[in-house]
């Protein structure tokens, strides 16, 4: 049985684009976006386990993101991880209260976070 894909939604090429070889090199399939346009199509089209996203994006931020999977119940298995340069509390709150799972600060680990998303697959 095929693992559900891991949807990467960053409005930063580069950080797309490490995230993505980082979940293939760990055999994850990856759909990586730079804006979450087309969201609602990209959701249906790929049903992904995990969605790890930024909260600084034009037009739907993250917040919007997460509050807009959550509005839809066919989705409620899917674990959304919130990937941001902001620290403080109230954007963390914020981002649990839109429906997150998790939250990592950027600069972050890349080993603890694919730790993490091994946790999700139930392979750590």
């Amino acid at each position: 049985m095929r693992k559900r894909p891991i949807l990467v939604i960053d409005d930063e090429f580069h950080v797309t684009r490490a995230l993505a070889f980082l979940l293939e090199e760990n055999h994850f399939g990856c759909i990586a976006q730079n804006s979450a346009e087309n969201l609602h199509e990209i959701l249906e089209k790929n049903m992904p386990k995990v969605v790890v996203l930024d909260i600084n994006m034009p037009k739907m931020d993250g917040f919007e993101v997460c509050q807009s999977i959550r509005a839809d119940n066919k989705y409620d298995d899917v674990v959304i991880i919130i990937l941001s340069g902001r620290s403080q509390k109230e954007d963390m709150d914020k981002a649990f209260q839109s429906g997150a799972n998790e939250y990592f600060v950027k600069p972050f680990s890349p080993l603890a976070l694919r730790d993490k998303i091994l946790s999700i697959y139930g392979e750590a």
